[in-house]
């Protein structure tokens, strides 16, 4: 299981075996706003649209302290949480979007955005300390991917700031004369373990830059304070309300067939890495396609990584692929997963137009570790076959065209990473890229029926996935 320890612990809360200590609290005789977030079975699809019935009336807590005093902007929000990350949505009805942002100048000021606020054990004051985080996400990336960047107070060193920027993962939407964005943040960044707090120092704000220069703010908090960047005193609360349970709409996380994408270029919804990769449309049934690599098979790697999560670990991912050329029938191309860089390491299911097909790893020291092997039946150019790999813990199954081709139980080098498409020295089409998260569907834990004080026991956790299969962890407390 991936929480043994985790469900051990909250069990023994449950019981009362356990006593933590409850973060100090400063007094305050003014009302304190509180959103409460509802607990999420289940992962939204990070896309930024907001049409997930998960979010239907969630997203209505307004966000309307103008302290710039002409906004003409408006905007509201929302949030959920699961065990791994708190998921805010925000809407904001903009009549002038922001344009022709320079990265250079930074996000405040010069971009619209949404920036969110940490004060994880409820200090309530200023400097910021070590835990608290301002991270604000602007809209004015590629039209997907908003450029995210760590407020001026955090007291972070780089390696943690990198860590915390690589972590969060956000997607954001253009509408008419609006905008629209979804955010999933790990509770590791936050600075809480979530199967112990119940409550944290929380505000958003949402920024509107005009054309002119000029720049408005509304705040959804404030207790009369002017300023938020190194000062949690005028914070909000967020609870994770244990009571209410919304399930997610579907286990779908990802899904892209690319037919609302531009050709000629990357979608929006995966990031070119290597090589030579854009939308194609082939004319025929299959309409618009992702191409990688290029006609003249001229690149070693050619790689687009999907913008998803890394921290899901368990999944099903699958999609459509065609050879349309290749240097040679041993030129391969893979469905990548479990990947923790732009760059390696990673693992990937690649297949060769000759018919063969392996798990192989690609070890962050550039080199290659082919686990397993196989062989089907060798490809027609220009005909699709469906792929698919199915991690769950330190399993993996491939399969071609539904029939199950590589089983592994050496995928547990990395329990999460992001997931992408490479072709080598060859043009591959992929189509009907799609992942489906694999959680716990039902726990059932077995502890002795009788525990002396300080003794050791075992306990058992045995989990049903929502994909079939069983998991199960021993382990002594």
């Amino acid at each position: 299981m991936k929480k043994p320890l985790a469900v051990l612990l909250a069990l023994l809360l449950a019981c009362g075996t356990l006593v933590t200590a409850q973060p100090a609290r400063v007094a305050h005789a003014d009302e304190v706003k509180t959103i409460s977030a509802a607990y999420l079975n289940g992962m939204p699809a990070i896309d930024g649209e907001l049409t997930e019935t998960e979010w239907g009336g969630r997203v209505n807590t307004p966000i309307t302290t103008d302290l710039s005093g002409n906004s003409t902007h408006s905007a509201s929000f929302g949030a959920l949480w699961d065990y791994d990350y708190l998921y805010v949505a925000a809407q904001i009805a903009d009549p002038e979007r922001a344009s022709g942002f320079d990265p250079t100048e930074g996000i405040w000021g010069h971009a619209d955005l949404v920036s969110l606020f940490f004060d994880s054990t409820l200090h309530e004051s200023s400097p910021y300390i070590a835990s608290d985080l301002q991270i604000g996400f602007a809209a004015s990336g590629d039209g997907f991917a908003p450029r995210v960047q760590l407020g001026g107070g955090v007291v972070k060193d780089g390696a943690e700031s990198a860590r915390i920027l690589d972590s969060v993962f956000a997607a954001y939407h253009e509408g008419d004369s609006s905008w629209s964005i979804e955010i999933a943040i790990p509770w590791e960044a936050v600075g809480i373990d979530p199967y112990l707090a119940t409550e944290i120092g929380f505000d958003i704000s949402a920024d509107d830059v005009h054309s002119d220069g000029s720049w408005e703010y509304l705040y959804w908090e404030t207790r009369d304070k002017t300023s938020f960047w190194n000062d949690t005193a005028g914070f909000g609360r967020l609870q994770l309300n244990r009571s209410e349970t919304v399930q997610a709409a579907s286990d779908v996380v990802f899904s892209e067939d690319f037919e609302d994408a531009t050709t000629g270029q990357a979608p929006a919804s995966f990031k070119a890495t290597k090589g030579a990769v854009s939308v194609v449309d082939t004319g025929g049934g299959a309409g618009k396609v992702l191409a990688i690599g290029n006609s003249a098979n001229e690149n070693e790697f050619n790689t687009a990584l999907a913008r998803l999560p890394k921290g899901i670990g368990d999944y099903k991912l699958e999609a459509d692929l065609s050879f349309a050329n290749v240097r040679d029938t041993g030129r391969w191309s893979s469905l990548m997963f479990r990947v923790q860089n732009e760059d390696r390491p990673y693992f990937q299911f690649a297949t060769r137009q000759n018919g063969g097909v392996e798990f192989a790893h690609r070890t962050a020291g550039n080199g290659w570790d082919v686990r397993s092997n196989a062989t089907v039946p060798a490809y027609t150019l220009n005909s699709f076959s469906h792929l698919s790999a199915q991690v769950v813990n330190n399993m993996v199954t491939e399969t071609v065209n539904d029939q199950n081709v590589i089983e592994s139980d050496r995928v547990g080098d990395y329990l999460a990473g992001n997931v992408g498409a490479q072709s080598n020295f060859n043009q591959t089409y992929i189509d009907n890229f799609k992942v489906t998260r694999i959680a716990a569907a039902s726990l059932a834990v077995g502890v002795p029926s009788e525990i002396k004080s300080l003794d050791v026991f075992t306990a058992t956790v045995e989990a049903d996935y929502t994909n079939g299969p069983k998991g199960i962890a021993v382990g002594a407390a």
